[in-house]
């Protein structure tokens, strides 16, 4: 009888996993139809795209042209793909896809830690599913570097708030909230609230 448990558990578990693996895959694919779509760049990304092109790394230092703004260690890795690839289209998007696709796995794991096993599939489903999610991941814009940040931040609150802090776990979260902002602007915001939430937490 306990044998027969255990396998029908072990079952779950596998259909689980299957189930997961093919909501990342099935997300995946939506982001890089978006990619290869290649669709043409519109106002606002052509006025970044122009400034990332046209400067080198130490000009993208100084304020850009056009109004436009972005974090630099975005508009870093934005300059070094147009060295490395070119300037077409796929050359600018390629790090908004990136970041695109590791904000589902970083999902996934987000969803673990937060909601019940049964949710999980669910939770990331809508996610891997979601219209803006699946644009932006395709966009020259930080956007979707934003999305993958945030998730990354309130995975480490979470983790951070269940164990017991020591100096070198406080200087890791530490150094991903300083390198954080370098790739996304909200961060700041979101490390804010995470910051008044632990600080309460301990009073």
């Amino acid at each position: 009888m306990r044998e027969d448990k255990v396998e029908i558990e072990n079952s779950g578990f596998y259909r689980s996993t299957w189930l997961l693996l093919i909501i990342i895959c099935w997300g995946t694919l939506l982001r890089l139809t978006e990619y290869l779509f290649n669709r043409s760049l519109w106002l606002d990304e052509s006025m970044l795209a122009v400034n990332i092109v046209n400067k080198d790394f130490s000009q993208l230092l100084s304020p850009l042209d056009y109004g436009q703004g972005a974090p630099l260690g975005f508009l870093m890795l934005e300059r070094l793909a147009v060295q490395v690839f070119g300037s077409s289209e796929y050359a600018l998007r390629l790090f908004p896809l990136i970041f695109g696709i590791i904000s589902l796995f970083l999902f996934y794991h987000l969803a673990k830690r937060t909601v019940t096993s049964n949710a999980v599939p669910i939770a990331l489903g809508f996610f891997a599913i979601s219209g803006p999610l699946i644009y932006y991941s395709s966009e020259v814009k930080q956007y979707s570097s934003d999305v993958a940040i945030a998730i990354s931040l309130f995975s480490a609150a979470i983790y951070y708030e269940s164990c017991k802090l020591t100096p070198w776990r406080v200087a890791g979260f530490g150094f991903l909230g300083a390198a954080s902002i370098w790739f996304s602007h909200p961060s700041v915001f979101i490390l804010g609230g995470i910051g008044m939430t632990l600080t309460s937490r301990c009073l």
